[in-house]
């Protein structure tokens, strides 16, 4: 194994901005895209995707009040309810809140260690020191993709949470005192998520580029 991390190490990655250089839109979109695992979409217009998303979070986030509403109606009359409906009722709490901020928090020390070139063996059923080089790439991109998968489900849950918050808001606006009261912490449940999205795909794009140096891709 050390004489095949030997072969594939890399020096620390000079990232877009650093070096001074920033790519253009249409590169970026591309970048996402692979990260994403959406290549596939590549004939899509990004605003189509968009828009799509967003009917859907925006579809969520006023089936998410209904629900709330009710399970909450039901608590406050005094009818029991399971652990399950019980969180329903209360829609945003530390149980929820706190995955997203420690997700970041991972995936932030992950990122630091990858962006200074750290090359380690993947996760695999094998012993990694009995591996060829050929055969460590090959388990880095099933670890890639791995992380594709994950991102995109991260990133889903995100944008979820980001229509509740946008539905919770107008709700709030419009007097929802259901909708007030939860508001402040479903914001931060929101930003949790979000900033987990982003920080794993700032680390899943690293890793891309680490791969492609490897020629593991």
């Amino acid at each position: 194994m050390r004489a095949s991390l030997r072969t594939i190490q890399c020096a620390p990655m000079e990232q877009g901005m650093a070096s001074g250089r920033i790519d253009s839109t249409p590169a970026t979109l591309e970048r996402i895209r692979k990260v994403l695992l959406l290549d596939r979409a590549a004939g899509t217009p990004p605003s189509l995707i968009l828009a799509a998303a967003l009917a859907i979070a925006v579809g969520w986030g006023w089936a998410m009040l209904a629900v709330e509403r009710h399970f909450a109606i039901l608590r406050d009359a005094g009818e029991g309810l399971t652990a399950f409906t019980a969180l329903l009722a209360e829609g945003t709490s530390a149980v929820t809140i706190l995955p997203g901020w420690i997700a970041a928090g991972c995936f932030a020390l992950a990122l630091l260690r990858l962006r200074r070139g750290v090359a380690e063996p993947p996760l695999t059923r094998s012993d990694p020191a009995e591996l060829s080089v050929t055969e460590l790439r090959a388990a880095l991109r099933r670890e890639f993709r791995a992380v594709g998968v994950a991102l995109l489900a991260i990133v889903a849950l995100a944008l979820l949470d980001a229509g509740r918050l946008i539905v919770f808001t107008a709700a709030a606006l419009g007097g929802d005192g259901l909708a007030r009261g939860t508001l402040g912490t479903l914001a931060l449940e929101t930003a949790g998520l979000a900033v987990a999205a982003i920080v794993l795909g700032l680390w899943a794009d690293a890793f891309r580029t680490q791969l492609e140096r490897f020629g593991a891709l």
